[in-house]
């Protein structure tokens, strides 16, 4: 009766005619939302034709727009409560998926809402929460309804990029994990999740920005492992090993770890290096073994001296410039060994 009463006045205002026995036939099919759309066209059209007609300057009172509103307001009204009695003769019976979706086209998503969790149909109920903009929200529900891959999409929208990486690590996706705690600046935990997956590169970056020096340099000896292997098929890899051992070794002396530094130095043939850190580890047999590999017989010559052995030292300078063709420097510093026959 209230919309018909709304339809009849709306009708008068707009000078149009109105058959109240064939509207009330009309209405009681259950087509309330059809009817509203057609009194809708009929106002907008009568503003129109009203509008051509009456060509002024001067606003006016116009009371075709008053009783289209007045008229509009108690259809809204009527509307509401003819959805909210559905909902609820629906929701009586149990039904309450069916009375959360009359809710949601009533635009009332929090009842609907309310009534979805209640029934605990949250997987819709994060969808309604989305179509609202609450994405925290949509989470949440995502989670109560264990779709966590759905949760870390929302939790990552709404900027919770830890949230998010947590749902993806639960279900043992360390890539996903890894990237998202870098976008919330969680370094370590970026680290942990990529070296999960032996993404070594990436988790020794993820280290370094937060000074796990240690961590750092165990995830880069990996990737020198592994180049290990390409290069014995590339020699043209040899640069880019080298490279990586020299940046291994730095982490190691950043963490305090001078032996494991001078052994992946040895390790990647990089016996200059390794030499130079066996001296500042006063390991100078050592250091003089690595820099004859290294063929830099001085420094080699340097460290025998420093252990008092100077015989020992000329000796192996002067063999050093004889095999380089230098014979009379090799002479002097044989005869300064004592080695005669060979000077």
């Amino acid at each position: 009766d209230p919309v018909l009463t709304a339809l009849g006045k709306a009708a008068e205002a707009t000078g149009n005619g109105f058959d109240a026995e064939q509207a009330r036939g009309f209405l009681s099919d259950g087509v309330i939302r059809l009817a509203l759309s057609f009194l809708g066209l009929l106002l907008v059209g009568s503003s129109v034709r009203r509008g051509k007609e009456d060509d002024t300057s001067a606003p006016a009172a116009n009371p075709v727009v008053g009783a289209a509103a007045e008229s509009e307001a108690s259809l809204g009204r009527s509307a509401k409560r003819q959805f909210e009695k559905e909902a609820r003769a629906l929701a009586k019976k149990g039904m309450f998926k069916e009375a959360a979706e009359v809710y949601r086209d009533a635009g009332e998503l929090d009842k609907a809402v309310t009534l979805l969790e209640d029934d605990e149909q949250f997987e819709r109920a994060a969808e309604l929460r989305r179509e609202q903009g609450d994405l925290e929200a949509c989470a949440e529900f995502y989670l109560r309804a264990e779709r966590q891959e759905l949760a870390a999409r929302a939790w990552a929208d709404a900027g919770q990029f830890a949230k998010a990486a947590r749902c993806h690590e639960e279900q043992q996706q360390f890539g996903l994990a890894g990237e998202l705690y870098e976008q919330a600046e969680m370094w370590k935990e970026a680290g942990a999740s990529y070296e999960k997956i032996e993404f070594n590169r990436q988790a020794a970056k993820a280290y370094v920005k937060c000074r796990a020096w240690e961590k750092a340099a165990r995830c880069l000896e990996a990737v020198v492992v592994d180049e290990f292997a390409r290069v014995a098929s590339d020699p043209g890899k040899r640069k880019e090993r080298r490279k990586i051992v020299l940046q291994t070794a730095k982490l190691y002396k950043e963490a305090g770890k001078l032996e494991d530094a001078q052994r992946i130095l040895e390790k990647g043939e990089c016996y200059g290096h390794a030499g130079k850190l066996a001296m500042e580890r006063e390991r100078l047999e050592e250091a003089a073994e690595l820099f004859l590999r290294a063929e830099e017989a001085e420094r080699a010559a340097e460290c025998m001296r420093l252990l008092g052995r100077e015989d020992e030292a000329a000796r192996l300078l002067g063999e050093w410039h004889r095999d380089r063709g230098n014979d009379e420097e090799a002479a002097r510093l044989l005869m300064e060994a004592g080695e005669h026959e060979q000077a």
